[in-house]
């Protein structure tokens, strides 16, 4: 006589494919994060009108969350972040933010020239010196922030496809 016994997977059993897919997706969403993160500072240091810098750039961290990822922690940025982004007249306390405020600033951009010569346009970073300037106009939005939130989008998609 032939005795048949059905024998049920356990939860364990059940439970080892989704354990692996749940550490295949938190692996791909890290390889995202450190696609963005590195997105984001090319981006930056590509969009700059002038040579130099690079505070902005230097200070955009990576970090791997419970849950995810970070990109650029707030507190470690420089103040101005917002108004690079956003190129709002305003920064996020309602301070107009019109480089010197708007005043007369004695500078020059160097290297460079201070007087007006279309040879040395966008050339050189804002120094103290000895010419009168002022600027009339915000700083130009770079949206930074919604091109590499594009970029993390394509990828996402591109994963789930």
């Amino acid at each position: 006589m032939i005795k048949i016994r059905i024998v049920s997977p356990t939860t364990d059993d059940l439970l080892k494919p989704l354990k692996k897919l749940e550490e295949d997706i938190q692996k791909s969403i890290t390889n995202i994060g450190q696609q963005g993160h590195s997105y984001m500072i090319n981006f930056i240091n590509n969009a700059k009108l002038r040579p130099g810098g690079g505070t902005l750039s230097n200070s955009i961290d990576f970090e791997e969350l419970a849950d995810g990822c970070g990109i650029g922690t707030i507190t470690k940025l420089p103040e101005y972040w917002y108004v690079i982004n956003y190129g709002k007249k305003y920064s996020p306390r309602g301070v107009p933010f019109i480089p010197g405020g708007g005043k007369t600033v004695r500078g020059k951009f160097s290297p460079g020239e201070a007087q007006p010569n279309p040879g040395s346009f966008r050339q050189g970073r804002f120094v103290r010196g000895f010419y009168p300037m002022q600027a009339k106009q915000a700083v130009p939005a770079m949206n930074y922030i919604e091109n590499t939130m594009g970029f993390i989008n394509t990828l996402i998609e591109r994963l789930f496809k």
